[in-house]
């Protein structure tokens, strides 16, 4: 129909999350609740980290979801020596991919560590987890009959993540001429718009019209238009709106949930900025949804269509008609031409 047109035009040339400018490197093995069970605990002790499944997370982090009832150890013997061999593979196929010759994989890092750690296997002081750093995580499990299809959020550092929650790696691993670097894959802010963004209904949209059963699938989540991260205020303001409503002081129940840093990293401070009443995380969910749908070039009657037609289930349907006008109101009544 020409309505449809109109409104799904919007995301024709938009960069799909696995092609340029985002390329983003995603990972959804961290820990399969079934193959490494043994290394789970059903209580907490000090110093374990919370087990993070899809249950345990919602839009806008860690705060949104269900409590942990699972922890995992952090130390050599636990999850942590676990994770930490597996990156130990990682790097020495960036370190063999990067130096070439002759050998296996682990033949040509082996010569390269040797030469410059002083030995064969990669030192622990060269290691970065992808636990050390906020990470955006989506939920595996997705339906097109609830309230949202595609439920992504940033996770705090220090929590462990089952195969029910993938997520965006947070480091890239450089082998320079004598040694392992590793760099941010996104900077705070570009990391918080991605997260905003994606929690959109604009973005949404799309992720209901793809999703045949009930996996969002690394390929599927990889082919979510998001419009390319610019200095702009629009820009700057979503990823504002979307730390407001993620970063949340900590709490009794969750300790661990700790989003301090990544406030400060754009200027936030979760004790005054944070979103805890719950009309005010609506309003600042409606002010997200309107700039998001503007990058996306949506206007009243495009983001009209795409909530009438893929958000209207029985059970949602008054709240997204509310939020649907709320949002609408504050967008153009046609494209700007400009």
């Amino acid at each position: 129909s020409a309505e449809q047109w109109h409104a799904f035009r919007a995301f024709d040339g938009i960069p799909r999350l696995g092609e340029e400018p985002w390329h983003a490197d995603t990972y959804s093995r961290e820990l399969n609740a079934g193959e490494q069970r043994h290394l789970f605990h059903p209580s907490h002790a000090d110093g374990f980290y919370p087990l993070i499944q899809g249950a345990q997370f919602n839009l806008f982090g860690a705060h949104q979801g269900e409590l942990p009832d699972t922890w995992v150890d952090p130390g050599a013997g636990g999850a942590g020596g676990f994770l930490r061999e597996k990156q130990r593979r990682r790097v020495d196929k960036a370190i063999a991919k990067a130096v070439g010759g002759k050998g296996t994989l682990r033949e040509r890092a082996k010569r390269w560590l040797r030469k410059h750690a002083g030995q064969g296997t990669v030192p622990d002081e060269w290691l970065r987890l992808d636990w050390d750093d906020y990470r955006l995580a989506w939920r595996e499990i997705a339906r097109n009959d609830d309230r949202r299809t595609l439920i992504a959020g940033i996770l705090p550092p220090k929590i462990a993540c089952s195969h029910k929650a993938s997520f965006v790696r947070p480091y890239q691993c450089t082998v320079e001429a004598d040694r392992i670097r590793w760099t941010p894959q996104f900077e705070p802010v570009q990391l918080l718009y991605l997260a905003g963004m994606l929690s959109s209904f604009a973005c949404d949209a799309v992720a209901r019209t793809r999703l045949a059963k009930v996996t969002m699938t690394t390929k599927l989540f990889l082919g979510m238009p998001v419009p390319r991260w610019e200095d702009t205020a629009i820009h700057r303001r979503i990823a504002e709106l979307c730390c407001d409503l993620t970063c949340l002081p900590a709490t009794p129940a969750r300790p661990w949930a700790d989003y301090t840093a990544l406030a400060a990293a754009v200027g936030r401070d979760p004790a005054i900025h944070g979103l805890t009443d719950p009309a005010d995380r609506r309003e600042a969910e409606i002010e997200l949804n309107a700039h998001a749908a503007q990058l996306y070039g949506l206007d009243r009657a495009g983001l009209r269509y795409l909530m009438d037609a893929l958000f209207m289930t029985p059970r949602y349907a008054d709240v997204h008609r509310e939020l649907r006008d709320a949002i609408g109101a504050r967008l153009p009544e046609a494209p700007d031409d400009d």
